[in-house]
């Protein structure tokens, strides 16, 4: 056995931890923050696919527009409605609504995570 014999498991728990720390990330802000009907008002080029920058207007009839951080490149055009939760802190930070982007990405990380742990531990075994 050397040294890096466990590094598998140590990068399964790792990968375990940001699945649940993204999980509960999400899961906080889309349950708590309140949401708001906006508009995109643009479809915005940052790598590869675009993303949608939606104009909305916060709780307090503020209104802002925002960059999303996930791409949406398959179905949103200008002009779509779309829901956006609204970070009661600091109306102008605020994200489009989709529960299955904030929840496959850290459930992935689980998933992979685990894999990666059960097969190293068990090859340790």
């Amino acid at each position: 056995m050397t040294p890096f014999s466990s590094w598998p498991v140590a990068a399964g728990l790792i990968f375990i931890a940001m699945g649940v720390a993204f999980m509960r990330a999400s899961w906080r802000k889309y349950r708590a923050w309140p949401r708001v009907e906006g508009t995109v008002v643009a479809l915005v080029r940052q790598t590869v696919v675009r993303s949608p920058e939606i104009e909305y207007r916060d709780p307090a009839g503020g209104v802002h527009r925002v960059v999303s951080r996930m791409p949406y490149p398959q179905r949103l055009a200008v002009g779509a409605r779309v829901e956006v939760a609204v970070n009661p802190d600091d109306p102008a930070d605020a994200e489009r609504v989709n529960l299955v982007t904030a929840l496959v990405m850290p459930a992935l990380m689980l998933a992979f995570g685990a894999l990666v742990t059960v097969f190293a531990v068990a090859r340790l075994a």
